[in-house]
């Protein structure tokens, strides 16, 4: 028999344009994408830090499309149009072999004819406290399917990609060696209109393959588990205007620092519009927020030149009155040479109450014409209007609230300066503000998680996740089975209880493993136990707070145990509880004080008594009940003269003791002197740390402004005196 090879060739060339096409591919859906494009990376070094790419894919349609679904991912974080359209920023930071993708409904950005995904893409490339150190990577995916034909757009060698030198990557870092760089912008180097489609990108390089998914080292793709953030404009009150004398002894190389050190005349303290005024050389322009935000600024000008603003952010004014841009954070950014009618604004996300301009080495004045601020915030429901019938108790209640929704943006922060990362320990009072208050749980579900994933083969935890600085806090640690429990109350997800039960199990046999022989937590010799700020409490040896730490762990391991029907369990992480709790109660109490010791070691008590100690156990409810009465008695009348704690963390948990034990009017006096005297000092949010006798906080020693931590009361106020 004689075939026909030109037939049985046209067929074979038919069903390969299909396949490459897409038409034999599975239709995708955003939880499960059929990957059919490649992860690409602008040619160059593996390692390079604070890097910035351009990325563009022209392609035509011959049709309008009814559905189109784009799929993306890149490392860090990337700015997306289509057809010039903004669709938003997104990346959110994750732990190899963990990585986050997005998904849109891009429908409407589409047109028949010509058609233009447009990527600014960003790769920090270094470890910081909120993310590791990972190479530049872009993954894009865009599905196109009709009645009979499946589209496909997707990153591959056809992509043109282009360095983005206008940033300076060899910019300073805003905190020490921990954190994100300050932005040195040159606008005369960055290509203008290169997001419109006919924007000539001939000499461009084609993008370099890395590898199909699944590519270390983001090789388990996960679809984002929570909502955008929310991007509103801030008016800023413009408040100072006046003469700038740069220091000469002051390093030019930092923004913050070249701001801060300078010499500043006030001109005006009321002066007109700003886009009314032709700003000189060596000139600066102060403006003022009610509130500190997270998200940026976008300055815009009438008439520019080849020159340089200096831009500072701050959280406080320094003491002559001036936004303090150099403290232990240097948050400065530099843009040069902005011209007529040119726009700029961040890209990384900068936080701040106060904002300032230097304007300096301008041939000729210059006119802007806006300064606006901006700040992102998570979706949260709007909460039912609550009176306490106290002003002050109401004003403490929303400021815990605005605090929330600073820290409260992709992960639950600590700070939105420092260390922007996400504590086991922080990330818990957020979880129980935002869930009793907004009812929002899918946060804290994504944080449970990203703790998970970060569990070793020994079962170990990081108290910080996601990271590329872990730090070693036992008692944060075991937080994370509070956490998953009080999870579960806000939400009644049983099914993401069942899903990360087996973690939990493995981090409590991790524990057990470290007991010693009298069965309580040996400190390893990386572990900090740390409950509150300051040298307060003795951890070394056999650790009192590390011990309640453990059993409050156990007794909620219990509940979750008993929930999921395992009796084994259950019955096991319950026996060591209630023998945990013997053994603490006959080995830290001292009876000559009533009190008990912070620690104890073979020699005998550690005769450190401390404010924080006890009133942890009495949180834990470790406390026996003829002790319970005699210890809190002592603590309310600070009978042994014990320090008391400066931190509004700390002190949250003190004032939830007098609450569950009957001590309503005791626990709301409490919040009213603590966090009543921290606003007569000027807070609008809540401090890192407040020291009452001083009315005064650490923020020059670098201590943050906006520290969420601090928003127990919120939570407390709600769950004890609104009654359901």
């Amino acid at each position: 028999m004689r075939i026909k090879i030109g037939p049985v060739l046209l067929l074979v060339f038919l069903i390969a344009i299909l396949a490459k096409g897409g038409f034999f591919l599975k239709e995708s859906t955003p939880e499960k994408v059929n990957w059919r494009a490649t992860w690409v990376r602008k040619s160059g070094p593996v390692e390079r830090k604070n890097f910035y790419y351009l990325a563009r894919k022209k392609f035509h349609l011959n049709y309008q499309p009814t559905t189109a679904r784009l799929f993306i991912s890149c490392q860090s974080r990337c700015e997306v149009f289509l057809n010039e359209k903004q669709l938003r920023k997104i990346g959110l930071y994750s732990n190899p072999p963990y990585q986050y993708y997005d998904y849109f409904e891009v429908t409407s950005f589409l047109k028949r004819g010509e058609n233009l995904i447009a990527i600014l893409g960003y790769n920090e490339g270094i470890d910081s406290f909120f993310g590791p150190a990972k190479p530049d990577g872009l993954l894009v995916q865009l599905e196109i399917p009709s009645f009979w034909w499946k589209k496909m757009i997707v990153s591959d060698e056809s992509w043109k990609m282009f360095e983005l030198k206008a940033w300076d990557s060899d910019a300073q870092r805003i905190w020490k060696t921990s954190t994100s760089f300050q932005e040195i912008f040159n606008a005369a180097q960055s290509p203008q209109n290169w997001s419109k489609i006919e924007f000539d990108d001939t000499n461009w390089e084609r993008a370099e393959i890395i590898g199909s998914p699944p590519q270390n080292p983001w090789e388990k793709l996960i679809l984002r588990p929570i909502p955008y953030l929310e991007e509103k404009i801030v008016p800023l009150n413009f408040f100072q205007q006046g003469n700038f004398t740069p220091d000469s002894q002051s390093d030019f190389n930092n923004p913050a620092i070249f701001i801060n050190s300078g010499q500043k005349e006030i001109i005006s303290k009321s002066p007109s519009a700003i886009e009314k005024i032709s700003w000189a050389n060596n000139q600066f322009a102060s403006f003022k927020l009610p509130q500190q935000i997270v998200g940026g600024v976008k300055i815009c000008f009438e008439k520019g030149g080849q020159g340089t603003v200096e831009i500072g952010y701050a959280e406080t004014l320094n003491e002559d009155g001036f936004p303090d841009t150099g403290r232990m954070m240097f948050q400065g950014d530099r843009l040069l040479n902005p011209q007529d009618g040119f726009c700029w604004e961040n890209f990384a996300p900068r936080s701040y109450k106060y904002l300032i301009l230097v304007f300096r080495d301008f041939p000729k004045e210059i006119q802007l014409k806006s300064v606006e601020g901006f700040k992102t915030e998570y979706p949260l429901k709007a909460q039912n209007g609550v009176d306490f019938g106290d002003q002050l108790l109401n004003q403490i209640y929303q400021i815990g609230l605005d605090t929330l929704k600073i820290d409260l943006q992709e992960t639950l922060m600590d700070c939105p300066v420092r260390e922007r990362a996400q504590y086991v320990g922080d990330a818990r009072v957020e979880a129980l503000v935002a869930g009793k208050v907004f009812g929002e749980t899918e946060i804290t579900k994504k944080a449970l998680w990203e703790f998970a994933r970060s569990q070793d083969e020994e079962g170990y935890l990081a108290a910080n996740y996601p990271t590329g600085k872990i730090i070693n806090i036992p008692t944060y640690v075991l937080q994370w089975v509070n956490m998953l429990w009080e999870y579960y109350q806000n939400s009644q997800d049983k099914e993401t209880l069942q899903s990360l039960y087996p973690h939990l199990k493995k981090l409590l046999a991790f524990f057990e493993k470290k007991e010693g022989e009298n069965g309580f937590l040996l400190k390893q010799e990386n572990w900090w136990v740390f409950i509150d700020h300051g040298e307060m409490v003795a951890t070394q040896d056999d650790s009192l707070v590390l011990q309640t730490s453990y059993f409050g762990a156990l007794v909620d391991a219990a509940k979750i145990a008993g929930l999921l029907n395992d009796q084994v369990n259950q019955n096991h992480f319950t026996q060591k509880a209630e023998d945990l709790k013997k053994k603490i109660n006959d080995y830290f109490w001292v009876e000559e004080k009533n009190l008990f010791d912070d620690c104890r070691s073979e020699n005998g008590f550690c005769q450190h008594f401390s404010f924080q100690a006890n009133y942890w156990a009495l949180y834990w409810e470790v406390v026996s009940e003829e002790k319970k009465k005699i210890l809190l008695d002592n603590l309310l009348n600070n009978r042994f003269n014990l320090a008391e704690s400066q931190t509004p963390y700390f002190n949250g948990f003190v004032a939830e003791v007098l609450f569950k034990n009957g001590k309503e009017k005791e626990a709301v006096d409490f919040i009213k002197n603590y966090w009543g005297q921290m606003i007569q000092a000027g807070a609008t949010t809540w401090w890192e740390s407040f020291n009452p006798e001083t009315l005064s906080t650490n923020a020059r020693m670098g201590e943050s402004m906006a520290h969420a931590w601090g928003s127990l009361p919120s939570y407390l106020l709600q769950k004890y005196l609104i009654k359901d």
